[in-house]
């Protein structure tokens, strides 16, 4: 799927702008799908959000081209608290080095204990269960992880996408304009004071 400004969704994301004003993270690792990521990317800043692509190291390889993505910050770099929500896009092979990351499970572990809303697909999830933050939630994710989800605490379930507990989860890039318009909807939410800007 390529998501711009002449598919259905893109033009309503374009021209309701529900994410105006927010600024979100996206959380990647080497191994990454170049198509989801992109996907992801631009459905957040058609909807008017800043994206801003967060990662251990400056620069990422992808899993299937091995094309080289410069990151917008390291994770030694970032600052949570200057994001309204954070998006996960789970590539499988990417999930599996971020799981190695002492800076991205402490990243993940100050969203949720911040009250703010995290969203991802695929293999994203066993990121999350390794920051422990599912344990009592209900998700979305392939059915093949169900048995380590539920090992966390999660209730899994079948479907394709769903929000519980300011996490949107989805099973794969099958339910990605499900994911795009509940997460967008989700990370739309009012918070009292904004989180501050860069200085």
């Amino acid at each position: 799927m390529h998501l711009d400004s002449t598919t259905g969704l893109g033009r309503a994301l374009e021209k309701f702008r529900p994410l105006c004003g927010k600024r979100l993270a996206l959380l990647e690792g080497d191994g990454f799908e170049l198509e989801r990521l992109t996907n992801l990317r631009e459905a957040f800043e058609l909807a008017g959000a800043e994206v801003l692509l967060l990662a251990p190291v400056p620069a990422l390889r992808a899993s299937r081209t091995g094309a080289t993505l410069a990151v917008d910050l390291t994770l030694s770099q970032a600052r949570a608290e200057v994001f309204h929500a954070l998006g996960i896009p789970g590539a499988p092979s990417a999930i599996e080095n971020l799981r190695r990351s002492p800076e991205a499970l402490e990243l993940v572990r100050h969203f949720s204990s911040s009250g703010k809303w995290i969203a991802t697909l695929d293999h994203g999830l066993l990121l999350l269960d390794d920051a422990g933050v599912t344990a009592g939630t209900t998700v979305a994710s392939p059915p093949a992880l169900r048995a380590e989800v539920e090992h966390a605490g999660a209730v899994w379930t079948p479907e394709g996408v769903i929000a519980h507990r300011r996490l949107v989860t989805a099973q794969s890039d099958a339910q990605i304009e499900a994911f795009l318009r509940v997460a967008s909807l989700s990370f739309q939410e009012k918070r009292s004071e904004p989180p501050p800007g860069y200085h």
